[in-house]
Protein backbone atom coordinates (compact mmCIF):
# COMPACT_ATOMS: atom_id res chain seq x y z
CA UNK A 1 0.00 0.00 0.00
CA UNK A 2 2.37 2.77 -1.19
CA UNK A 3 -0.07 5.60 -0.42
CA UNK A 4 -0.03 4.68 3.25
CA UNK A 5 3.39 3.23 4.02
CA UNK A 6 5.29 5.84 2.00
CA UNK A 7 5.45 9.56 2.69
CA UNK A 8 3.31 11.67 0.38
CA UNK A 9 4.60 15.17 1.23
CA UNK A 10 8.21 14.95 2.42
CA UNK A 11 10.37 18.09 2.12
CA UNK A 12 12.64 18.38 -0.89
CA UNK A 13 15.98 20.12 -1.27
CA UNK A 14 14.66 22.48 -3.95
CA UNK A 15 11.29 23.38 -5.40
CA UNK A 16 7.83 23.94 -4.01
CA UNK A 17 8.45 21.88 -0.86
CA UNK A 18 11.89 23.18 -0.02
CA UNK A 19 12.58 24.56 3.43
CA UNK A 20 15.19 26.93 2.00
CA UNK A 21 12.94 29.95 1.69
CA UNK A 22 14.06 33.55 2.08
CA UNK A 23 12.72 35.37 5.11
CA UNK A 24 10.41 38.36 4.81
CA UNK A 25 10.45 39.82 8.34
CA UNK A 26 13.78 41.64 8.02
CA UNK A 27 13.22 45.16 6.73
CA UNK A 28 9.44 44.72 6.71
CA UNK A 29 7.57 47.92 5.88
CA UNK A 30 3.85 48.76 5.97
CA UNK A 31 3.76 48.72 2.17
CA UNK A 32 5.45 45.32 2.01
CA UNK A 33 3.14 43.88 4.68
CA UNK A 34 0.06 45.14 2.82
CA UNK A 35 1.37 43.52 -0.38
CA UNK A 36 1.90 40.20 1.47
CA UNK A 37 -1.67 40.30 2.74
CA UNK A 38 -3.04 41.04 -0.73
CA UNK A 39 -1.10 38.10 -2.17
CA UNK A 40 -2.52 35.83 0.55
CA UNK A 41 -6.04 37.07 -0.28
CA UNK A 42 -5.74 35.58 -3.77
CA UNK A 43 -4.20 32.30 -2.59
CA UNK A 44 -0.47 33.08 -2.90
CA UNK A 45 0.40 32.61 0.75
CA UNK A 46 4.07 31.58 0.81
CA UNK A 47 5.30 34.98 1.98
CA UNK A 48 2.47 35.28 4.50
CA UNK A 49 3.11 31.84 6.00
CA UNK A 50 6.84 32.56 6.13
CA UNK A 51 6.12 35.78 8.00
CA UNK A 52 3.81 33.90 10.37
CA UNK A 53 6.68 31.53 11.22
CA UNK A 54 9.19 34.35 11.66
CA UNK A 55 6.82 36.28 13.92
CA UNK A 56 6.82 33.37 16.36
CA UNK A 57 10.62 33.52 16.40
CA UNK A 58 10.98 37.31 16.75
CA UNK A 59 7.92 38.55 18.64
CA UNK A 60 8.49 37.13 22.12
CA UNK A 61 5.14 38.05 23.67
CA UNK A 62 3.22 36.63 20.71
CA UNK A 63 5.21 33.41 20.94
CA UNK A 64 4.63 33.10 24.68
CA UNK A 65 0.86 33.56 24.35
CA UNK A 66 0.64 30.98 21.58
CA UNK A 67 2.67 28.62 23.76
CA UNK A 68 0.29 29.17 26.70
CA UNK A 69 -2.68 28.30 24.50
CA UNK A 70 -0.95 25.24 23.05
CA UNK A 71 0.18 23.95 26.44
CA UNK A 72 -3.33 24.46 27.78
CA UNK A 73 -4.57 22.10 25.07
CA UNK A 74 -1.77 19.62 25.81
CA UNK A 75 -3.05 19.20 29.37
CA UNK A 76 -6.41 17.83 28.15
CA UNK A 77 -6.62 14.05 28.42
CA UNK A 78 -8.34 12.52 25.36
CA UNK A 79 -11.32 10.27 25.87
CA UNK A 80 -12.91 7.60 23.66
CA UNK A 81 -16.67 7.06 23.66
CA UNK A 82 -18.29 3.96 22.22
CA UNK A 83 -21.51 4.28 20.19
CA UNK A 84 -24.24 1.78 20.87
CA UNK A 85 -23.58 -1.52 19.14
CA UNK A 86 -19.88 -0.86 18.47
CA UNK A 87 -17.81 -4.02 19.14
CA UNK A 88 -15.60 -3.84 22.21
CA UNK A 89 -12.50 -4.87 20.22
CA UNK A 90 -12.86 -1.80 18.00
CA UNK A 91 -13.21 0.48 21.02
CA UNK A 92 -10.16 -1.12 22.64
CA UNK A 93 -8.10 -0.67 19.46
CA UNK A 94 -9.05 3.00 19.15
CA UNK A 95 -8.30 3.56 22.84
CA UNK A 96 -4.86 2.01 22.38
CA UNK A 97 -4.25 4.27 19.37
CA UNK A 98 -5.26 7.39 21.29
CA UNK A 99 -3.04 6.54 24.26
CA UNK A 100 0.10 6.32 22.14
CA UNK A 101 2.58 9.21 22.61
CA UNK A 102 2.76 9.82 18.88
CA UNK A 103 -0.96 10.54 18.74
CA UNK A 104 -0.74 13.12 21.51
CA UNK A 105 2.21 14.79 19.80
CA UNK A 106 0.30 14.91 16.50
CA UNK A 107 -2.69 16.59 18.15
CA UNK A 108 -0.34 19.13 19.67
CA UNK A 109 1.21 19.81 16.25
CA UNK A 110 -2.27 20.44 14.86
CA UNK A 111 -2.51 23.51 17.12
CA UNK A 112 -0.15 25.24 14.69
CA UNK A 113 -3.35 25.97 12.78
CA UNK A 114 -4.30 28.61 15.36
CA UNK A 115 -1.78 31.21 14.14
CA UNK A 116 -1.60 30.11 10.49
CA UNK A 117 -5.19 29.14 9.68
CA UNK A 118 -4.53 25.46 8.96
CA UNK A 119 -2.12 22.70 9.95
CA UNK A 120 -1.25 19.43 8.26
CA UNK A 121 0.04 16.24 9.88
CA UNK A 122 0.80 13.19 7.76
CA UNK A 123 0.40 9.79 9.46
CA UNK A 124 2.83 7.16 8.18
CA UNK A 125 1.15 3.75 8.29
CA UNK A 126 2.64 0.29 8.76
CA UNK A 127 1.76 -3.08 10.26
CA UNK A 128 2.51 -3.34 13.97
CA UNK A 129 1.12 -5.75 16.56
CA UNK A 130 -1.17 -7.30 14.00
CA UNK A 131 -2.80 -4.06 12.83
CA UNK A 132 -2.25 -1.41 10.19
CA UNK A 133 -1.66 1.70 12.28
CA UNK A 134 0.19 5.03 12.13
CA UNK A 135 3.73 4.28 13.27
CA UNK A 136 4.66 7.95 13.28
CA UNK A 137 3.15 11.34 12.53
CA UNK A 138 5.01 13.94 10.47
CA UNK A 139 4.08 17.61 10.77
CA UNK A 140 4.16 19.20 7.32
CA UNK A 141 5.16 22.78 6.71
CA UNK A 142 1.99 24.71 5.79
CA UNK A 143 3.93 26.23 2.87
CA UNK A 144 3.93 22.77 1.26
CA UNK A 145 0.23 23.32 0.54
CA UNK A 146 -1.88 25.87 -1.26
CA UNK A 147 -5.57 26.64 -1.64
CA UNK A 148 -7.62 26.35 -4.81
CA UNK A 149 -8.14 29.57 -6.75
CA UNK A 150 -11.94 29.58 -6.77
CA UNK A 151 -13.17 28.82 -3.24
CA UNK A 152 -9.79 29.13 -1.46
CA UNK A 153 -11.00 26.39 0.91
CA UNK A 154 -9.59 23.22 -0.65
CA UNK A 155 -6.03 22.46 0.44
CA UNK A 156 -3.82 21.11 -2.34
CA UNK A 157 -0.29 19.78 -2.27
CA UNK A 158 2.15 22.25 -3.82
CA UNK A 159 3.81 20.94 -6.98
CA UNK A 160 6.62 22.06 -9.27
CA UNK A 161 4.68 20.93 -12.34
CA UNK A 162 1.14 22.09 -11.52
CA UNK A 163 0.48 25.72 -10.56
CA UNK A 164 -2.92 24.77 -9.13
CA UNK A 165 -1.40 22.10 -6.87
CA UNK A 166 -2.21 18.40 -6.61
CA UNK A 167 -5.59 17.41 -5.10
CA UNK A 168 -5.22 15.56 -1.81
CA UNK A 169 -7.12 12.31 -1.29
CA UNK A 170 -9.14 11.83 1.88
CA UNK A 171 -7.42 9.82 4.57
CA UNK A 172 -3.88 10.81 3.59
CA UNK A 173 -3.44 13.81 5.92
CA UNK A 174 -4.89 15.14 9.15
CA UNK A 175 -6.12 18.54 7.96
CA UNK A 176 -6.98 20.84 10.84
CA UNK A 177 -8.75 24.09 9.97
CA UNK A 178 -10.06 25.56 13.24
CA UNK A 179 -13.20 27.66 13.11
CA UNK A 180 -11.67 30.66 14.85
CA UNK A 181 -13.86 32.84 12.64
CA UNK A 182 -15.77 32.46 9.40
CA UNK A 183 -14.09 32.80 6.04
CA UNK A 184 -11.36 31.09 4.05
CA UNK A 185 -8.61 29.31 6.03
CA UNK A 186 -5.88 31.84 5.24
CA UNK A 187 -7.91 34.64 6.80
CA UNK A 188 -8.75 32.71 9.98
CA UNK A 189 -5.27 32.48 11.48
CA UNK A 190 -4.28 34.78 14.33
CA UNK A 191 -1.07 35.71 12.53
CA UNK A 192 -3.03 38.02 10.27
CA UNK A 193 -4.12 40.56 12.92
CA UNK A 194 -0.92 39.99 14.91
CA UNK A 195 1.24 40.93 11.91
CA UNK A 196 0.38 44.61 12.27
CA UNK A 197 1.28 44.59 15.97
CA UNK A 198 4.54 42.83 15.05
CA UNK A 199 5.35 45.55 12.52
CA UNK A 200 4.61 48.42 14.90
CA UNK A 201 6.53 46.93 17.81
CA UNK A 202 9.51 46.30 15.51
CA UNK A 203 9.68 49.99 14.64
CA UNK A 204 9.07 50.94 18.27
CA UNK A 205 11.95 48.78 19.51
CA UNK A 206 14.27 50.30 16.91
CA UNK A 207 13.29 53.82 17.96
CA UNK A 208 13.65 52.95 21.64
CA UNK A 209 17.12 51.51 21.04
CA UNK A 210 18.16 54.68 19.19
CA UNK A 211 16.71 56.82 21.99
CA UNK A 212 18.64 54.83 24.60
CA UNK A 213 21.86 55.12 22.62
CA UNK A 214 21.53 58.91 22.41
CA UNK A 215 20.19 59.77 25.84
CA UNK A 216 21.13 56.78 27.93
CA UNK A 217 24.92 57.25 27.78
CA UNK A 218 26.69 60.33 29.17
CA UNK A 219 28.28 62.58 26.55
CA UNK A 220 31.82 63.84 27.34
CA UNK A 221 33.23 67.16 26.17
CA UNK A 222 36.90 68.13 26.30
CA UNK A 223 37.88 71.79 25.92
CA UNK A 224 41.22 72.98 24.49
CA UNK A 225 42.81 76.41 24.65
CA UNK A 226 43.51 78.78 21.74
CA UNK A 227 47.18 77.78 21.62
CA UNK A 228 46.51 74.03 21.36
CA UNK A 229 48.28 72.29 18.47
CA UNK A 230 46.82 69.61 16.24
CA UNK A 231 48.63 66.96 18.30
CA UNK A 232 47.11 68.41 21.48
CA UNK A 233 43.64 68.19 19.95
CA UNK A 234 44.14 64.59 18.88
CA UNK A 235 45.42 63.66 22.33
CA UNK A 236 42.45 65.33 24.01
CA UNK A 237 40.00 63.65 21.64
CA UNK A 238 41.51 60.21 22.29
CA UNK A 239 41.25 60.85 26.03
CA UNK A 240 37.58 61.73 26.08
CA UNK A 241 36.75 59.03 23.54
CA UNK A 242 38.55 56.25 25.39
CA UNK A 243 36.78 56.89 28.69
CA UNK A 244 33.81 54.72 27.68
CA UNK A 245 32.49 54.92 24.14
CA UNK A 246 32.43 57.13 21.06
CA UNK A 247 29.90 59.57 22.55
CA UNK A 248 32.49 62.36 22.90
CA UNK A 249 33.58 65.64 21.31
CA UNK A 250 36.20 68.36 21.65
CA UNK A 251 35.54 72.10 21.33
CA UNK A 252 37.73 75.18 21.79
CA UNK A 253 37.46 77.21 24.99
CA UNK A 254 34.77 79.83 24.72
CA UNK A 255 32.64 77.81 22.32
CA UNK A 256 29.27 76.76 23.68
CA UNK A 257 27.45 73.52 22.98
CA UNK A 258 23.94 73.04 24.33
CA UNK A 259 22.42 69.66 25.13
CA UNK A 260 18.68 69.33 25.50
CA UNK A 261 18.07 67.34 28.66
CA UNK A 262 15.76 64.37 28.16
CA UNK A 263 14.96 62.03 31.01
CA UNK A 264 15.37 58.32 30.39
CA UNK A 265 11.88 57.80 31.80
CA UNK A 266 10.53 59.71 28.81
CA UNK A 267 11.45 56.77 26.56
CA UNK A 268 9.77 54.32 28.91
CA UNK A 269 6.61 56.42 28.94
CA UNK A 270 6.41 56.68 25.14
CA UNK A 271 7.96 53.54 23.67
CA UNK A 272 7.35 51.26 26.64
CA UNK A 273 3.68 52.13 26.91
CA UNK A 274 3.15 51.57 23.19
CA UNK A 275 4.75 48.13 23.36
CA UNK A 276 2.71 47.25 26.45
CA UNK A 277 -0.46 48.30 24.65
CA UNK A 278 0.40 46.08 21.68
CA UNK A 279 1.19 43.15 23.97
CA UNK A 280 -2.18 43.52 25.68
CA UNK A 281 -3.94 43.39 22.31
CA UNK A 282 -1.98 40.26 21.37
CA UNK A 283 -3.06 38.63 24.65
CA UNK A 284 -6.67 39.41 23.80
CA UNK A 285 -6.30 38.01 20.29
CA UNK A 286 -4.63 34.74 21.35
CA UNK A 287 -6.15 34.04 24.78
CA UNK A 288 -9.29 36.16 24.70
CA UNK A 289 -8.28 38.10 27.82
CA UNK A 290 -5.36 39.80 29.55
CA UNK A 291 -5.80 39.32 33.30
CA UNK A 292 -4.27 35.84 33.48
CA UNK A 293 -1.77 36.57 30.71
CA UNK A 294 -0.09 39.80 31.79
CA UNK A 295 1.21 40.51 35.27
CA UNK A 296 0.70 44.23 34.79
CA UNK A 297 -3.04 43.90 34.27
CA UNK A 298 -5.15 45.00 37.20
CA UNK A 299 -8.65 44.07 38.23
CA UNK A 300 -10.74 42.43 40.89
CA UNK A 301 -10.76 38.73 41.66
CA UNK A 302 -14.30 38.48 40.29
CA UNK A 303 -13.20 40.03 37.00
CA UNK A 304 -10.25 37.64 36.82
CA UNK A 305 -12.59 34.66 37.28
CA UNK A 306 -14.77 35.89 34.42
CA UNK A 307 -11.72 36.34 32.21
CA UNK A 308 -10.50 32.88 33.12
CA UNK A 309 -13.86 31.48 31.99
CA UNK A 310 -13.28 33.06 28.59
CA UNK A 311 -9.92 31.33 28.44
CA UNK A 312 -11.55 28.01 29.38
CA UNK A 313 -14.06 28.51 26.58
CA UNK A 314 -11.21 28.87 24.09
CA UNK A 315 -9.52 25.79 25.52
CA UNK A 316 -12.75 23.84 25.25
CA UNK A 317 -13.25 25.01 21.64
CA UNK A 318 -9.71 23.98 20.71
CA UNK A 319 -10.40 20.52 22.11
CA UNK A 320 -13.73 20.14 20.33
CA UNK A 321 -12.39 21.25 16.96
CA UNK A 322 -9.30 19.05 17.22
CA UNK A 323 -11.53 16.11 18.08
CA UNK A 324 -13.58 16.85 14.97
CA UNK A 325 -10.44 16.64 12.82
CA UNK A 326 -9.36 13.35 14.41
CA UNK A 327 -12.82 11.80 14.07
CA UNK A 328 -12.95 12.79 10.41
CA UNK A 329 -9.41 12.13 9.15
CA UNK A 330 -8.02 9.32 11.34
CA UNK A 331 -10.42 7.16 13.33
CA UNK A 332 -12.71 5.97 10.46
CA UNK A 333 -9.72 4.98 8.33
CA UNK A 334 -7.93 3.20 11.18
CA UNK A 335 -11.06 1.21 11.98
CA UNK A 336 -11.93 0.48 8.31
CA UNK A 337 -8.41 -0.70 7.51
CA UNK A 338 -8.42 -3.19 10.36
CA UNK A 339 -12.08 -4.13 10.93
CA UNK A 340 -13.81 -3.09 7.73
CA UNK A 341 -16.22 -0.18 7.21
CA UNK A 342 -18.64 0.42 10.06
CA UNK A 343 -21.96 2.21 10.32
CA UNK A 344 -20.75 4.07 13.40
CA UNK A 345 -17.26 4.64 14.73
CA UNK A 346 -15.84 5.37 18.18
CA UNK A 347 -15.51 9.07 18.87
CA UNK A 348 -12.49 10.81 20.36
CA UNK A 349 -13.06 13.86 22.52
CA UNK A 350 -10.94 16.27 24.55
CA UNK A 351 -13.19 17.10 27.50
CA UNK A 352 -12.44 20.16 29.62
CA UNK A 353 -13.94 20.00 33.09
CA UNK A 354 -15.42 23.19 34.46
CA UNK A 355 -13.61 24.11 37.71
CA UNK A 356 -15.61 23.54 40.86
CA UNK A 357 -15.99 26.01 43.70
CA UNK A 358 -14.90 23.55 46.38
CA UNK A 359 -15.76 25.87 49.26
CA UNK A 360 -19.29 26.51 48.04
CA UNK A 361 -19.82 22.81 47.29
CA UNK A 362 -18.59 21.71 50.71
CA UNK A 363 -20.71 24.27 52.53
CA UNK A 364 -23.82 23.31 50.55
CA UNK A 365 -23.34 19.59 51.24
CA UNK A 366 -22.67 20.28 54.93
CA UNK A 367 -25.97 22.13 55.21
CA UNK A 368 -28.09 19.70 53.17
CA UNK A 369 -26.89 16.34 54.50
CA UNK A 370 -28.38 16.94 58.00
CA UNK A 371 -31.66 17.73 56.24
CA UNK A 372 -31.73 14.27 54.66
CA UNK A 373 -29.89 14.75 51.35
CA UNK A 374 -28.03 11.57 50.37
CA UNK A 375 -24.68 12.24 48.70
CA UNK A 376 -22.37 9.66 47.14
CA UNK A 377 -18.97 9.53 48.77
CA UNK A 378 -17.46 8.42 45.46
CA UNK A 379 -18.87 11.48 43.70
CA UNK A 380 -17.63 13.83 46.41
CA UNK A 381 -14.15 12.30 46.28
CA UNK A 382 -14.17 12.82 42.52
CA UNK A 383 -15.22 16.46 42.95
CA UNK A 384 -12.52 17.03 45.57
CA UNK A 385 -9.86 15.02 43.67
CA UNK A 386 -9.45 12.63 46.61
CA UNK A 387 -8.64 8.94 46.22
CA UNK A 388 -10.42 6.02 47.89
CA UNK A 389 -8.67 5.23 51.22
CA UNK A 390 -6.87 1.92 51.33
CA UNK A 391 -7.29 -0.69 54.05
CA UNK A 392 -5.29 0.08 57.18
CA UNK A 393 -4.80 3.78 56.45
CA UNK A 394 -5.34 6.31 59.18
CA UNK A 395 -8.55 8.17 58.45
CA UNK A 396 -9.79 11.62 59.29
CA UNK A 397 -13.10 11.73 61.12
CA UNK A 398 -15.38 13.93 63.15
CA UNK A 399 -14.14 14.60 66.70
CA UNK A 400 -15.91 12.58 69.39
CA UNK A 401 -18.84 14.28 71.00
CA UNK A 402 -18.19 15.84 74.39
CA UNK A 403 -19.61 13.77 77.29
Amino acid sequence: MPLLTEEVAPPTEWGARSLRLAGVASGLTPERLAAIMRQADVGHARAYLTLAMEMQERYMHYRSQLQVRRLAFDTIEPSVSAPEGCPAKIVDAVTELVNEPGFRAACSELQDAVPKGYAIVEPIWDYQRGMLRPVRYEHRDPRFFQVDRVTQRELRLASDTDLDGVPVRDGVFLRHVPAIETGVPLRRGLARPAAWAFLIQSFTLQDWAAFSEIYGIPFRIGRYGPNATADDKRTLYRAVRDIANDGAAIVPLGMEMEFVSVSGQHGEAVFGELIRYLDLQISKVVLGQTMTADAGSSGSLAQAKVHNEVRLDIKRADGQQTAGTINRDLIPYFVAFNFGPQDRYPQVSFPVARPEDITALSEAVARLVPLGLRVSQRQMRHKLALSEPEAGEELLGAPPAAP
